[in-house]
């Protein structure tokens, strides 16, 4: 085979792979045209879908503004509440443990005071039923000579007896007398116990809404913090 006739052949083949290069070129031009015609044909539907759809969500766009809104001026307004409360309620606390600590020393004053008194009168109550006791020891004697007398028996009497049966009397009557005022130091044993579980019972108030308070005060800071949450979303 001579050189030109290798020189046609090749020709040929590259004029060969040539055509098919163009026929497929041709066909990729078809195909991206139809899928461009398609295309157009999305696109004119999503514009005229779009077109319809426009009008109402520009309404609940508005519509869910005006709800937004609405609803910030209503979280606004009560946090404003919640900070007025919580101003107020650190305010009443303020005053309760001022009030607390006023109460609280006057109370421990007024309770030491009285448990000084508490403590004379046990003193005097205990040597009051010690002079009872002797007097009781006394006025049965007493009795006995009386009974004695009674009786019509003669009794010789030693030298100390008269003078004996004259203590025993003025026992009797110092005892007679002390009555009332023992009667009247338990009255006031009595007054100062109640005082001061009326005292116990007032400290325990206080603490329970001193404990409540701060508890309320916990729960607002919360609802301020998940307002303030809300309002930043």
């Amino acid at each position: 085979m001579t050189a030109q006739s290798v020189g046609h052949a090749e020709l040929k083949t590259r004029a060969r792979e040539r055509d098919e290069d163009n026929l497929k070129l041709k066909a990729e031009n078809e195909a991206l045209g139809q899928k461009r015609d398609r295309d157009a044909q999305i696109t004119a539907a999503v514009n005229r879908d779009w077109t319809a759809v426009q009008p109402h969500l520009d309404n609940v766009l508005r519509e869910t503004n005006v709800v937004l809104v609405q609803q910030r001026d209503v979280l606004m307004k009560d946090l404003d509440q919640a900070h007025r409360k919580n101003d107020d309620l650190q305010k009443l606390t303020q005053g309760l443990m001022e009030k607390q600590e006023d109460s609280e020393s006057s109370n421990v004053a007024k309770l030491e005071k009285e448990q000084q008194e508490l403590v004379q009168l046990r003193v005097r109550v205990s040597a009051l039923g010690k002079a009872a006791e002797q007097a009781d020891i006394q006025r049965k004697r007493l009795e006995h000579v009386r009974r004695a007398e009674n009786r019509g028996r003669e009794l010789k009497f030693e030298p100390g007896n008269d003078k004996l049966r004259a203590k025993a009397k003025a026992l009797e009557l110092t005892c007679n007398d002390m009555k009332p005022k023992i009667a009247k130091l338990q009255a006031v044993v009595q007054r100062a116990r109640r005082t001061r579980e009326a005292f116990v019972h007032r400290w325990d108030e206080i603490k329970r809404l001193t404990y409540s308070t701060h508890k309320e005060q916990q729960l607002l800071a919360a609802l301020a913090e998940i307002v303030n949450e809300e309002l930043l979303e």
